[in-house]
């Protein structure tokens, strides 16, 4: 799977526009297009969205009420896909990813580079830019 860092932010902003400060699973598919109203998965999607699910977890970007780490994606002994239904937030630290996403000067910058690095690359961006707007007086 390749990395799509569009991806991350539209599950990202998607997230923080939902009215609440967790959202389960199923809603937020539905609300990406991975399944319809009536829970219909579509296939060429959800395993792009369980793999950055996933990335964003392991880099505490979200956290998830399911604690087994699988964040509701799990698979049985015939390798049946089986989804639960957990709740995720976005946490501080995916706030601070988000807003480095938000930025398009700094999205442009990092869309190449791995998680990790994208964001100590994003914020150290984010902070020279910062630092110079202070030093001309904006």
């Amino acid at each position: 799977m390749k990395l799509d860092y569009n991806f991350i932010k539209k599950i990202l902003l998607t997230m923080e526009e939902y009215e609440e400060h967790q959202i389960f699973s199923y809603d937020l598919m539905r609300l990406l297009n991975i399944t319809d109203d009536k829970g219909v998965i579509n296939n060429q999607l959800i395993d792009k969205f369980i793999g950055h699910i996933k990335i964003l977890g392991d880099n505490n970007f979200i956290s998830c009420s399911a604690t087994d780490g699988k964040f509701g994606f799990s698979y049985g002994a015939k390798g049946d896909l089986i989804i639960t239904n957990p709740k995720y937030r976005i946490t501080a630290h995916g706030y601070e990813f988000l807003d480095l996403l938000k930025k398009k000067n700094i999205f442009n910058q990092i869309a190449d580079l791995a998680v990790p690095t994208a964001f100590k690359i994003g914020t150290q961006l984010l902070t020279q830019t910062l630092w110079e707007k202070i030093k001309n007086g904006i």
